[in-house]
């Protein structure tokens, strides 16, 4: 009976630890699932050598580790190399929560509590937020370790040797080597057993022998990383994770373990070693995952005193027995606080690790569509600059060079991938994004401290004249999609002056930006000019919050308005005759003014005035998306369309359309006995011109090919579209035999 009372322990035990690590792993796995690559700022170059090892048989040692060799064992099970690198990651997650289960086993010799210790560390903010980064191989460096030392234990530690293990976890800094880590923690057992004095010697050894082995690789590796500051002691706390957390595996673990050694058995020292593990975790917990698993049992220690916390005891005997039933309010709570930090830590780590592999999911695949497009557009060994989140995948996928990374470059980039023009001084920073015809022109951020957070925009698509054209009123025209006529830019002393000029089919619009260097002020002016036969009725002028902004009043007055945005207060005070003011908190907040004008020529603006703008102290800059272009030879500028109101909206905009595509208008032609195809694209353009009436357009296009000359006239009225090809070949016996004109219905239908 009671080998089979063992026997059902044991299956139960097993069954248990199943049980959790596939609940977990399966979780793991369909998260995985929804990205199309690896998530994690970590994971390009995780990617990338798995790659060059499972794929190309390169062998790197800088960078290969367990996960690199697991991602090759399933590569060749399974044949897919991304399926294998999900596997791969699984497999890490899984073998961590195994480790952690054995080293807890070790440490407190209850097999529940090492299931309960393997539920814990998957669960962990410091491992759910590693594979959050993605880097897999910490979590097999953490695997490898924690089996070391579950090895080197062999038997329940008293408290002296558990006094040496709590002062060897923080030896342990964060490493991501795995293979040198693997290597070293055996190394240090094999000898800790060869040199000590028996096994008994090796199970206090080892341990120390590890930390003291990891903590010299991590100092080997700051010194390549950071060169003659590896030693310095800001280096130091940087490699763990901050002062904060540097502080706590410092002192608060080793201090539990102390506490441990005064009083053992106690419940205090115990709860509160195991608690610290959370601030330190909640500080630093890409650096915290290999301390969180030598710190659970501090963690789950309390646990063990249950029979203590409620102790049953039988007194007296027949029918004066009596049953007595002591409960430890002291030891209990300590144990419910325990296990609700355990769970809130789980908690906290399984909804950000969540939150961050979704959010990779959703970026990932046009990720995927523009590196096939840079394959396909751009020469092997050209520079590929990006966004710091997204350079890594584009560099691993598609083999270009990432360019050389400072404040600079980044200043760089972010202009280019999101605004024509930009002017920074110490308070703001403008944005001006014509000529590309987009509606945020100009946008204004302001510094707060750390970086620059818009605050208001000018829509230029809501800048809207009024127009009566001969005898009909209400024509609408604004300087969006206008024609640009050109812009020039200032530096004065006390301002950066921006001026642009539209034409529209019945005004001319002259547009000025003021930006002051010396103040947190941005004015901007519109100039209408009516051209003939047309009378400027009304003018409008809306100002809006920037998308995100919160709000917290709009208050308008006579010419101006004030408006409280994200902690700052935003005045506004329009230029013109009696301006109309009113304002809108609600939906998307902003302040718009209307002014009355009857006549050909009208000038408003506004002046925007931030008050509690801090100085960055970073000067005034001036640049636009041309200069920086040549500066680093940007030959293709990609951005990403996140909100269709910035760009042009044309580009998503689907309308009832037909298509004349001129790859498709073909000439079969005859010359010197042999016959080709020939077509207006691709064609060298001889001439280009358009000229506009009352009703409309006409251009006129003059193509040259092998044989022919193609004259292409476009003809364009409000209810009529006509397009006429004209062509004659040019050389001598060629003869035009026959052609072709398609018209095409847009894929959408």
């Amino acid at each position: 009976m009671k080998a089979v009372k063992g026997a059902f322990r044991r299956w139960s035990h097993a069954l248990a630890l199943a049980v959790v690590v596939a609940l977990l792993s399966y979780r793991l796995h369909s998260l995985l699932s929804l990205c199309l690559l690896l998530p994690g700022e970590e994971a390009p170059f995780l990617y990338k050598s798995a790659r060059d090892f499972a794929v190309g048989g390169v062998v790197s040692f800088d960078s290969l580790g367990g996960f690199q060799m697991a991602s090759y064992a399933f590569r060749a099970l399974t044949g897919s190399f991304d399926l294998a690198v999900k596997l791969a990651a699984v497999f890490t997650y899984a073998l961590l929560t195994l480790a952690s289960c054995a080293f807890v086993y070790s440490v407190t010799r209850s097999k529940w509590l090492g299931v309960l210790g393997a539920l814990a560390m998957g669960l962990s903010p410091a491992a759910l937020l590693t594979v959050g980064r993605g880097d897999f191989n910490a979590l097999f460096a953490a695997a490898l370790v924690l089996s070391a030392l579950s090895a080197a234990l062999a038997e329940r530690v008293d408290r002296k040797r558990f006094l040496l293990l709590a002062l060897a976890s923080f030896l342990v800094p964060f490493s991501s080597t795995a293979c040198s880590l693997g290597l070293l923690a055996g190394l240090a057992v094999l000898l800790a057993r060869r040199f000590g004095r028996g096994a008994e010697a090796a199970k206090i050894v080892a341990p120390l022998s590890i930390g003291s082995a990891v903590s010299l690789l991590s100092l080997s590796r700051l010194g390549v990383a950071y060169g003659e500051w590896a030693w310095s002691v800001a280096s130091l706390i940087e490699h763990f994770g901050g002062l904060v957390p540097a502080c706590l595996v410092c002192v608060l673990v080793p201090l539990g373990g102390a506490a441990y050694y005064v009083k053992r058995r106690d419940w205090w020292p115990m709860a509160v070693a195991g608690l610290a593990s959370l601030p330190l975790i909640a500080a630093g917990p890409e650096h915290a995952a290999l301390a969180y698993g030598l710190a659970l049992p501090f963690a789950l220690y309390p646990v063990l005193m249950y029979g203590e916390a409620v102790a049953v005891r039988s007194v007296g005997e027949g029918e004066e027995r009596v049953v007595e039933v002591e409960v430890s309010v002291e030891k209990a709570v300590a144990i419910f606080l325990v296990l609700a930090t355990l769970l809130a830590a789980g908690g906290a780590g399984a909804s950000s690790v969540e939150s961050s592999v979704l959010r990779d999911a959703a970026v990932q695949p046009w990720i995927v569509d523009l590196a096939e497009w840079i394959s396909l557009n751009t020469p092997p060994g050209s520079k590929v600059a990006a966004p710091p989140e997204v350079v890594g995948w584009l560099s691993v996928l598609t083999g270009r060079v990432p360019y050389e990374v400072d404040e600079e470059f980044l200043r760089s980039v972010d202009l280019v991938t999101s605004t024509f023009l930009r002017v920074e001084t110490e308070f703001l920073r403008v944005d001006e994004w014509e000529p590309f015809s987009a509606a945020r022109a100009p946008a204004v951020s302001v510094w707060d401290g750390l970086s620059f957070r818009g605050v208001v925009f000018v829509d230029d698509s809501k800048v809207r004249a009024s127009l009566r054209v001969g005898e009909k009123p209400g024509v609408i025209e604004s300087p969006y999609r206008a024609r640009f006529l050109g812009y020039s830019v200032d530096r004065l002393r006390e301002a950066v002056v921006v001026r642009e000029a539209f034409e529209t089919d019945h005004t001319v619009i002259n547009k000025t930006l003021v930006v002051y260097t010396d103040r947190p002020a941005v004015e901007v002016r519109y100039l209408f000019s009516a051209k003939r036969g047309a009378v400027i009725e009304t003018l409008q002028l809306p100002v809006w919050s920037s998308f995100g902004a919160r709000v917290r009043n709009v208050t308008v007055g006579r010419g101006e308005a004030w408006m409280a945005i994200d902690g700052f207060d935003v005045y506004v005070r329009y230029i013109g005759s009696q301006p109309q003011v009113s304002g809108k908190l609600a939906n998307h907040p902003h302040v718009n003014a209307v002014f009355r004008i009857e006549g050909y020529r009208a000038e408003i603006g506004l002046v925007v005035r931030v008050e509690g703008a801090r100085r960055s102290g970073r000067g005034v800059w001036v640049s636009n998306i041309l200069q920086e272009s040549r500066k680093y030879g940007f030959n293709y500028v990609v951005t990403r369309n996140v909100k269709p109101l910035y760009l042009e909206q044309g580009m998503v905009a689907r309308r009832e359309a037909l298509y004349v595509v001129d790859a498709f208008v073909r000439f079969l032609i005859e010359s010197w006995g042999k016959e080709w195809v020939e077509a207006p694209s691709y064609a060298l353009v001889l001439s280009d011109r358009r000229e506009g009436n009352a009703t409309g357009w006409v251009r006129f296009t003059t193509f040259r090919t092998a044989g022919l000359i193609v004259n292409k006239t476009t003809v364009f009225s409000q209810h009529r579209v006509e397009v006429e090809y004209v062509a004659a070949p040019h050389k001598e016996r060629t003869y035009l035999e026959r052609a072709s004109v398609s018209v095409w219905i847009p894929w959408e239908r």
